[in-house]
């Protein structure tokens, strides 16, 4: 048995997780504006990248709330290799259900045309963070 199993493919043999170290974070600052159907929400924030930090604007945030909020989010970005690959629009990926018994915010996953991954988390408690049907826009600021 154990020489069938040193004979399988390459394919069929476990795989290892990917390097679960970010290439760069993100800390987002919103303020969010509702009454009925009136509202939006806009801010900016910091990519910090390769020891380095970049002013941003972030749009297609929807939080969860009427009236005046203010939001913090933050984070873990992967696949960036180049700054350049940051700026653009970020579509939500379906993820798994949260593990039975689990607490806290869990993370929205967005990517990009150029593979940038972001799991982005609310960093207020009972905050609910959705992305736009037009998926989120990142930019850097001028």
């Amino acid at each position: 048995m154990a020489s069938l199993l040193h004979h399988w493919p390459a394919a069929a043999q476990p795989r290892r997780h990917s390097d679960p170290n970010p290439d760069a974070t993100l800390e987002i600052e919103l303020v969010h504006v509702g009454l009925l159907v009136l509202g939006g929400s806009f801010g900016g924030g910091r990519l910090h990248f390769r020891g380095k930090d970049y002013a941003v604007k972030i749009s297609g945030i929807e939080v969860g709330s009427l009236g005046l909020a203010s939001v913090s989010a933050s984070g873990e970005i992967f696949g960036l290799k180049r700054l350049e690959d940051f700026p653009g629009n970020y579509q939500e990926e379906p993820t798994a259900s949260a593990p039975e018994g689990s607490s806290g915010p869990h993370p929205l996953r967005l990517r990009n045309a150029a593979g940038v991954l972001l799991r982005l988390r609310s960093q207020h408690e009972g905050a609910l963070l959705r992305i736009a049907p037009a998926g989120l826009d990142a930019a850097f600021q001028d």
